[in-house]
């Protein structure tokens, strides 16, 4: 032992170089649990319920309406056995969502047996939703049909009866006026504006 050294300085030596060689042994045995714990959780196939929740997310996240098979067999159900009723479509123009939700609701009105009258763009600003505005103030019997294959997607168009008139006059007080005009032959047409939010 050197003169100069006390004791104590070779204790704490000792005990700072016992620390230090625990430290490290503590630290690789961390290291290798975490690598054990990341071979583990890489081996493991996904859950069902993990793989399935990016799939269903993924209409939601495109932000559209979709037609799924089965409802679209509920809706066709739904619509057939009047003889081929008319329907006439308004979708709202520069629109993509509202203009493929409109084809895949014209298809589905053809498979049940309707007859698409026509199919206009609507070039004015419309409200989220879908509405539907019969031309007189007894809407045909055959509209019940419709409101019920919208029912099918959760949908509730919003009912107008006796939009020709109301088309007329609002059109007598402001020639400006947006609205739908209907044909001498039209009874009713089924406007498509934007997705709602939410």
């Amino acid at each position: 032992m050197d003169n100069n050294t006390s004791p104590v300085t070779y204790i704490l030596g000792a005990v700072l170089l016992a620390v230090v060689a625990g430290g490290t042994i503590y630290v690789a045995q961390l290291r290798e649990e975490n690598a054990r714990l990341k071979a583990q959780t890489a081996a493991r196939p996904a859950s069902a319920g993990a793989a399935a929740a990016p799939a269903a997310a993924a209409p939601q996240a495109a932000g559209k309406r979709v037609i799924a098979d089965d409802d679209r067999r509920l809706m066709v159900a739904k619509l057939q056995g009047d003889g081929g009723s008319p329907v006439w479509f308004a979708t709202m123009a520069g629109n993509a969502e509202a203009a493929a939700f409109q084809k895949a609701l014209q298809s589905v009105f053809e498979e049940a047996g309707w007859q698409v009258k026509g199919s206009a763009l609507i070039t004015f600003q419309v409200k989220p939703g879908v509405f539907i505005f019969a031309a007189d103030d007894d809407a045909p019997p055959y509209l019940t049909q419709v409101m019920d294959a919208f029912g099918v997607l959760g949908i509730a168009p919003t009912l107008g009866t006796g939009y020709r008139e109301f088309y007329k006059t609002k059109k007598a007080e402001n020639p400006g006026w947006n609205g739908f005009e209907l044909a001498d032959d039209q009874a009713y047409v089924v406007v498509i504006g934007p997705k709602p939010a939410g």
